[in-house]
């Protein structure tokens, strides 16, 4: 008869940050993204008004379940030095080396593939013609708050529990799974590309002792993609 495995009290970090973070994911994608919200924000804002509040709705809720959520719970459940490690102070210089060398070939795939169809159907995200400087800025900001929480989330609070008691291997190899599953809704491409981009992301993250550089690296691919995305659709040309 197959024994069952022991659970440790070790494997309880790593366990509570598989789960919440699966489940903090989801909550954020089903409140984020409900119907009911978009109906209610299209009776709002009829046309194409609608697309800047809904993605920023979106974006809040990323903020609220991928940021402050999990830093509340996982500060109850560990010690602060393990906490503040994700946000290690001040940023290792290579730092700034991975996100000038990454982020560069991050740019120049956005202009790539900014004809796309799958590219020009998921960006820009916010598609309200023309764009102006305050939604420029609302658009940057927006992302900023988000993929800093869910950059803390999942190579912060995730990687680095796993990490820490499984080791490298299971870590980056549970992480990078989550992170193209999480990719799935949007298109087959942005799924598989989600491997190879998440592997990278977490060597960087476990490279550098903290998240910082998954984060620029991915803020300057949402700009990027967005901006390039914005040029190829001639009617949202800024006015």
């Amino acid at each position: 008869m197959v024994q069952f495995p022991v659970f440790h009290s070790e494997d309880i970090v790593p366990v509570v940050a598989i789960a919440s973070s699966v489940l903090l994911y989801l909550l954020y994608w089903f409140i984020g993204h409900s119907k009911s919200m978009a109906k209610a924000i299209a009776n709002r804002f009829p046309g194409t008004r609608a697309s800047l509040p809904r993605v920023l709705w979106a974006r809040t809720m990323g903020v609220l379940f991928m940021g402050f959520v999990p830093a509340i719970l996982f500060y109850l459940i560990s010690h602060e030095k393990q906490f503040t490690a994700f946000f290690l102070w001040p940023i290792q210089n290579g730092t700034f080396i991975w996100i000038a060398v990454v982020g560069t070939v991050v740019i120049l795939a956005s202009y790539v593939t900014r004809f796309s169809k799958e590219n020009l159907k998921n960006y820009p995200q916010i598609k309200v013609s023309p764009w102006h400087i305050q939604i420029g800025i609302l658009n940057f900001v927006s992302w900023f708050g988000f993929l800093l929480s869910y950059e803390f989330l999942f190579r912060g609070i995730l990687f680095f529990s796993v990490y820490e008691t499984w080791g490298f291997w299971p870590s980056i190899t549970i992480n990078t799974m989550l992170y193209a599953l999480m990719h799935f809704p949007k298109s087959r491409r942005e799924t598989l590309g989600a491997l190879p981009f998440g592997f990278i992301l977490c060597y960087i993250t476990f490279n550098t002792g903290s998240v910082w550089a998954a984060f620029g690296i991915h803020l300057i691919m949402a700009v990027s993609n967005d901006y390039f995305a914005r040029l190829a659709h001639s009617e949202l040309q800024s006015s």
